[in-house]
């Protein structure tokens, strides 16, 4: 065989050889682009002959931050859970049996938008995990700190009881398309040591399902309501203000009867005796410790604890140093005059 017959019969086993390359990825090329347009939109929510997504929620409550009566707010950290059924995700477990459950990124399947509807601002969110195991049960966990509006009655103030309440609601786009449910097993509350504040003492949680209103219109939406209930620990009202207003009445009022007790025995005359201007000086500085404590009680609850410690530093040596000056005074004036 010639040169010539050589290059032609290679140059139309090359012409075969890519015809048959074509033959082979056209069909597959074509069965991808069948399989995408069929495969299932994983961003649209996975509704059921047209019925909203049942969305079981819970609640496990890490730390119960702060407590604001002043702004009526309380900052609350958490863990929230929801959980739906989305078919879309199964899948065959029978390949690799230690493959359970699969992770998914928010980008990849619809999630139910929630929203806290009493929420002082946007809460912020971390460690957002989504879960789907073989029987397309979805798993849907984030943990958050938000700071939640609240209506407080102090009528009872130190010993009065609050309701801390987080109301969680379907957004409002998404509010046509979720019902959310509850399940008392989801709603926990952290029992370390750190949890809750010194002031206040967690008694529990509680959960309702409610449906309320959007917005004032007329249409109605799903809403869950969590309830921590706590109660306030009264023991430094006891010891910081009742009993020294107490002891400090009880002053006053031993010093009057005192007086009365010894008045038959002083001398009936128009004019005031040494005597006379000592038990005022007792009056007028006792009065003078009543106001030191409604003072300190006072910038206590307005300004802060720093505040406070500085008028009991302040108060601590000017009220006895001014004590024993005024009865100085009064010795010089009434008994070396």
């Amino acid at each position: 065989m010639n040169h010539s017959s050589s290059k032609t019969l290679s140059y139309w086993g090359g012409r075969l050889i890519l015809g048959l390359v074509l033959c082979l990825l056209f069909p597959l090329m074509a069965f991808a682009s069948s399989a995408r347009a069929l495969s299932p939109n994983f961003a649209a929510p996975p509704l059921v002959d047209d019925k909203p997504v049942t969305v079981t929620v819970g609640l496990y409550v890490v730390n119960l931050a702060s407590v604001d009566e002043v702004k009526e707010t309380f900052e609350l950290d958490g863990y929230l859970t929801a959980i739906w059924q989305d078919d879309r995700l199964k899948f065959s477990p029978l390949l690799d049996l230690r493959v359970r459950s699969r992770n998914y990124r928010e980008d990849e399947v619809w999630t139910p938008r929630l929203t806290m509807a009493n929420a002082a601002e946007p809460r912020d969110r971390f460690e957002v995990t989504i879960r789907a195991d073989s029987a397309g049960h979805v798993t849907y966990v984030e943990r958050f700190v938000v700071n939640l509006s609240a209506n407080y009655d102090l009528l009872r103030f130190p010993f009065d009881s609050q309701k801390l309440i987080l109301d969680l609601q379907p957004s409002l786009p998404d509010r046509d398309l979720i019902t959310l449910v509850q399940k008392r097993s989801m709603l926990q509350l952290n029992r370390a040591s750190y949890v809750g504040m010194a002031q206040w003492e967690i008694r529990g949680l509680t959960e309702e399902a409610t449906d309320e209103f959007v917005g004032g219109t007329a249409e109605r939406t799903t809403q869950i309501r969590m309830t921590i209930n706590v109660k306030r620990r009264f023991g430094f009202y006891i010891w910081k203000v009742f009993l020294p207003l107490l002891v400090a009445i009880t002053t006053i009022l031993t010093v009057i009867a005192f007086a009365f007790s010894i008045e038959a025995n002083l001398p009936r005359v128009p004019y005031v005796t040494y005597i006379d201007a000592f038990f005022l000086c007792c009056y007028f500085f006792v009065f003078v410790t009543v106001l030191e404590l409604m003072a300190v009680n006072i910038v206590l609850r307005r300004r802060g604890h720093g505040s406070a410690i500085k008028i009991r530093h302040v108060a601590r040596w000017t009220v006895p140093a001014a004590f024993l000056l005024v009865n100085l005074v009064l010795m010089l004036h009434f008994l070396f005059h």
